[in-house]
């Protein structure tokens, strides 16, 4: 009941879609693709599930988190099966290689929550520091979603790796774009402000604690460092600051460089011009998602 409860919960599906592509971009006939992408979907909504424990969520995507609804014991535990299910459709593929790099990736987006953690209401983290906590907790699958097309149509190392890289670049820019719609989304669909809850320092703040006058900063440290953002009345101020200093503009332009590193793995792999023609509208969308 909870696992159907987040699994029909809506979403882009855009990883299990980024498998196919992958397959389908290679000329892949075969049936393995739809068990990977199955199983890739299961990982991302374990870790959704997860995420919203941690985080002490209780609305995704406008409706009540399943921690929320069913309370965390049984939240957790559905995280687990899903999981267990998606290692099931991965060994019925019989390939050792996709056990390998998506069991690797499993572990890999662990790390980045606990990475995650560690930096809550860490105002001084860096851009660096946070671009490797994206790599892990996001980018990770989507990587590791486009190199298993690439291996399961059986491209040779070299082509997987550059799938692996294109899906790592494309993932952290789709991460970028998400946190910036944290304080600017209306009307799509995204829950608002949910980053500033949580006091999560992603890079529109990073640019703002970096590039603000003395006692703007000052003030981003105090919210970030509040216990109680309630009395604070901050997030309006915070996201007229955010404006003021240009960081959602500046974070855009971090987002179009990594766009632009992944088409530049796309342009280097074979091409299936159908394929490769959606693999560019998609990273344009990326992009066009803020204005």
């Amino acid at each position: 009941m909870i696992a159907n409860y987040m699994i029909s919960a809506g979403g882009k599906r855009l990883r299990p879609v980024f498998t196919i592509l992958s397959t389908k971009l290679f000329g892949y006939q075969g049936q393995d693709h739809i068990k990977i992408a199955a199983a890739v979907e299961l990982i991302h909504t374990a870790t959704l599930l997860h995420d919203d424990i941690i985080d002490e969520s209780k609305t995704r995507r406008g409706q009540i988190t399943a921690n929320e609804k069913w309370g965390n014991k049984y939240a957790v535990l559905v995280g687990d099966f899903l999981f267990s299910q998606s290692f099931k459709l991965m060994v019925a593929t019989s390939s050792i290689e996709i056990l390998d790099i998506l069991s690797s990736s499993s572990s890999i987006i662990a790390e980045g929550e606990i990475k995650q953690l560690n930096n809550v209401g860490n105002i001084g983290i860096t851009e660096e520091e946070y671009i490797d906590v994206v790599v892990a907790k996001t980018a990770e699958l989507f990587a590791a979603a486009c190199k298993s097309g690439a291996v399961i149509a059986r491209q040779d190392s070299i082509v997987q790796n550059k799938m692996y890289l294109f899906g790592k670049y494309l993932g952290i820019a789709f991460q970028i774009i998400d946190d910036i719609l944290d304080y600017t989304s209306t009307g799509t669909g995204k829950d608002i402000g949910n980053d500033f809850k949580e006091k999560k320092v992603t890079l529109p703040i990073i640019f703002a604690y970096k590039n603000a006058l003395e006692a703007d900063r000052q003030y981003i440290k105090k919210i970030f460092r509040s216990n109680s953002f309630e009395q604070l009345d901050s997030f309006s101020t915070l996201v007229n600051l955010l404006r003021q200093y240009d960081c959602f503009n500046q974070s855009k332009q971090v987002a179009i460089r990594f766009v632009e590193q992944a088409r530049a793995c796309l342009d280097s792999v074979p091409k299936n011009q159908k394929f490769t023609d959606i693999f560019n509208e998609i990273l344009d969308y990326q992009v066009n998602r803020v204005s």
